[in-house]
């Protein structure tokens, strides 16, 4: 291993922070005019981007969930800040006209050194527990406080927030409808197909399809999506009465979700 003198890993720490993706997303949440709060739990701090729309009780509340960024470094390495740097959520929550607030996952958006938020002195809360139960219930726990005023709730995500957002809908009430990006739909088969470690401590949503068998799903997949292609599993997913796929030919797993999305918020309501 290539050992670094003192100053240069000084000045390497310096830069990651400085540059973090945490303080990135923050700032593009600022550009696009978003409100930026913590909402505490039992267990962690979580971070809220909210367009501050008043509250109405004929609208539902959009309750969007960023993807899972980057855990790992090259594969191999793992991330001390695993925040996205795409902010694909984050875009399309700026888009909406309902009462809209994106829900930060457990030790996401936390700044560069993540030992120093609550209850993430492990880093199994964004690569092996990704998808624990103990992160559903912390962002269920949040949820609740947030929707004091117990609207309905459209739950969004993409990528990894999509199988968040699928599991949330099982732990929560009021649900009206959930819609997935690109969504990781079936968390085995994406480790099997990828060759990546299985996520042994998280959930996976394809085999807890019966409790929202019942709650209107839209699925939204890219043609072009290599991370999550459209395949066998997300076929299965279609399946409930209730479940919509729609396949957009030249699209990718981040690319071009902006410019289709004031149609899809009008398909919601």
């Amino acid at each position: 291993m290539i050992k670094l003198p003192a100053f240069a890993c000084l000045a390497l720490l310096i830069s990651a922070c400085a540059n973090s993706p945490a303080k990135v997303y923050q700032a593009t949440a600022e550009k696009l005019g978003l409100a930026h709060s913590l909402v505490s739990t039992k267990s962690f701090d979580l971070t809220v981007f909210s367009n501050q729309k008043s509250v109405s009780r004929d609208q539902a509340l959009h309750i969007y969930i960023e993807g899972d960024g980057q855990p790992f470094i090259r594969g191999r390495y793992i991330n001390k800040d695993p925040t996205s740097r795409r902010a694909v959520a984050l875009k399309l929550l700026a888009k909406d006209s309902n009462p809209a607030l994106l829900l930060g996952r457990p030790c996401y958006h936390q700044y560069y050194n993540q030992v120093d938020s609550r209850g993430c002195d492990s880093n199994k809360w964004w690569t092996s527990h990704r998808y624990g139960q103990d992160v559903i219930d912390a962002m269920a726990e949040a949820v609740m406080q947030l929707n004091q005023e117990q609207q309905r709730v459209v739950l969004i995500g993409h990528s990894g927030g999509g199988a968040l957002a699928m599991l949330l809908a099982n732990r929560l009430a009021g649900v009206a409808s959930v819609v997935t990006i690109s969504g990781n739909l079936d968390v085995r088969a994406w480790t099997k197909q990828h060759a990546y470690t299985p996520l042994f401590g998280s959930l996976n949503p394809i085999d807890q399809l019966a409790p929202v068998a019942d709650i209107k799903q839209l699925h939204l997949v890219g043609a072009n999506d290599k991370n999550i292609p459209y395949d066998a599993w997300q076929a299965k997913v279609a399946k409930p009465q209730a479940s919509t796929v729609n396949i957009f030919p030249d699209f990718t797993h981040n690319c071009c979700w902006e410019k289709i999305w004031p149609g899809i918020l009008e398909q919601l309501e």
